[in-house]
């Protein structure tokens, strides 16, 4: 459903509950709407560029809005922006965690961090040169939505680990009801997880533009999707209780072949499942032995992509075993390893 905002270049929405929506648009600043999404009005006053990539709440309930220029902040609802920090760069995610620490992903430098609401900032990450999103859940995980998939922290930030959408650029994330479960907005469409972002599925039904660069569900669960072209998608339903059933399941289990193939350093392994079941995935050499287990858990429906990144292993060909005991299925198929 298209809620306006048409020709306009949206690049994230946020919620302050109750109706206000707020809108960051590349070219056109920011737009803010009190009717859920049904008018928006411009909302920036005071603000140092045209061009918003990134808006996140603080614990206060003041917006921020991460820019061409720096991080700026509004203490009155958008009527008026002063900035708050890293003037003269690209800013394009910003974020909060449950401690209050702020942080913003800066264009080919990295991800920076404020534990003092913004007086004094640290670079803290300089491995993703390129973050669009920064998130956290309500157990104070933080995921970061970068040009190479999305990475998650469980300590505040001081380490990172890769967990899924290889290959895709990330421009946003939302999180669901569900615990465990969030969207995000990509280059070639939605997609969402329900295991805190280890397994990932598709669920564009209806998108007409698969770019979507913003994401947002709103307090009565509804999910807007802001798309290149500028116009703004609403689910036609609530999704908080979203489930596999939405999308396209598979009809039969089926270990794809990895890829890259040759490969160095790193490959994706893709799989399918047509019901919720336990895997096992492992990788042995041709003298039969273990090298690693990748997967050991019960899986759901949907397609799966398994990153393999061996550390001390010699070029050379190995073996990717996919089992599902319980439906007596065992698929082999060989990688090359090149150093």
């Amino acid at each position: 459903m298209n809620q306006g905002l048409t020709n306009t270049h949206i690049r994230d929405i946020l919620s302050k509950g109750n109706g206000h929506l707020f809108a960051a648009t590349s070219g056109s600043g920011i737009f803010r709407s009190t009717d859920n999404g049904n008018t928006w009005i411009k909302a920036s006053s005071g603000l140092g560029s045209s061009i918003i990539y990134d808006l996140a709440l603080t614990q206060q309930g003041n917006v921020l809005a991460g820019t061409y220029n720096g991080i700026w902040i509004t203490y009155d609802n958008a009527n008026s922006w002063v900035q708050l920090g890293l003037s003269g760069k690209r800013v394009d995610a910003v974020g909060v965690d449950s401690l209050g620490y702020i942080f913003a992903g800066v264009s080919t430098e990295g991800l920076y961090r404020s534990t003092d609401n913004g007086t004094t900032w640290t670079l803290i990450s300089s491995d993703m040169f390129y973050i669009y999103a920064i998130k956290v859940d309500a157990t104070g995980t933080i995921f970061v939505g970068a040009n190479n998939g999305v990475y998650r922290s469980n300590d505040n930030g001081n380490n990172w680990n890769w967990i899924g959408l290889y290959g895709k650029t990330v421009n946003d994330m939302a999180f669901i009801e569900n615990p465990g479960s969030l969207l995000a907005a990509t280059s070639s469409g939605v997609y969402y997880s329900l295991d805190d972002g280890n397994t990932w599925q598709s669920a564009n039904n209806g998108l007409t533009d698969t770019q979507v660069w913003s994401i947002l569900i709103t307090s009565n669960g509804y999910a807007f999707a802001g798309t290149f072209s500028g116009t703004v998608f609403r689910t036609s339903d609530p999704i908080t209780k979203l489930s596999v059933s939405e999308v396209n399941i598979p009809k039969t289990i089926h270990l794809k072949q990895n890829y890259p193939n040759p490969f160095n350093p790193v490959t994706t392994i893709p799989f399918t499942l047509p019901k919720s079941t336990h895997v096992t995935l492992k990788i042995y050499n041709l003298l039969g032995q273990e090298v690693a287990t990748l997967v050991n858990a019960r899986l759901l429906a949907g397609e799966h992509r398994v990153r393999w990144e061996p550390q001390d292993l010699p070029s050379g060909v190995y073996l990717v075993r996919l089992e599902a005991k319980e439906h007596g299925v065992v698929q082999v198929r060989k990688m090359v390893l090149v150093r």
